[in-house]
């Protein structure tokens, strides 16, 4: 019989379709989730449990630097076999972060999770999605996010 395991999270994650760029310690990484209390990131070096770095990511022409640590990093394969660069993924939990960079990754959160509740309404509709100018709207979202 499997055992049950409870959810550590306290807050739940936004999984993005795209990833958001940021970086750690000068180097770039691919933000894959986010909450006002952690991340998931994808990179190519590796970190030790418990190491403390500073995430920055940019959003709507704003930066925004999160203090935080690792809880788990783990080598989860590589770009071109065995020989290629390793593609390493990590949970980080924000600690002692900036009340106006918590206000900004709220706003992340919150302007991901409206535009997603009205692309479903619209497909719920039997309408096309909302659009900016021409342009879908996840298509403009995923553009932003470059």
């Amino acid at each position: 019989m499997r055992e049950v395991t409870r959810e550590r999270r306290t807050v739940q994650r936004l999984r993005f379709a795209q990833a958001l760029k940021g970086l750690v310690r000068a180097r770039k990484v691919r933000v894959l989730d986010l909450s006002v209390a952690g991340a998931c990131i994808e990179h190519s070096f590796a970190m030790s449990r418990g190491s403390r770095i500073r995430l920055q990511i940019e959003w709507d022409q704003k930066e925004i630097t999160l203090p935080a640590h690792v809880t788990r990093c783990g080598l989860m394969g590589y770009t071109e076999g065995v020989k290629g660069i390793p593609i390493y993924q990590s949970g980080l939990e924000f600690e002692n972060a900036d009340p106006m960079a918590i206000a900004s990754l709220k706003e992340v959160v919150d302007a991901h999770v409206t535009l997603a509740l009205q692309e479903g309404r619209s497909f719920a509709d039997g309408t096309l999605p909302a659009k900016v100018g021409n342009v879908p709207l996840m298509v403009w979202l995923m553009n932003k996010l470059k």
